[in-house]
C-alpha cells in the first residue's frame, strides 16, 4: 500500500511540474 501511494504521489508531482511548464512556456 505504502509503495503504491508513493508511485501516486511522485506520479502527481510529476504531472504538476509539467503542468507549470506548459503554464510558463505559454506566458
Amino acid at each position: 500500500m505504502t509503495m503504491m501511494m508513493k508511485m501516486n504521489s511522485t506520479k502527481l508531482i510529476h504531472c504538476t511540474v509539467l503542468m507549470k511548464k506548459k503554464f510558463t512556456n505559454q506566458y
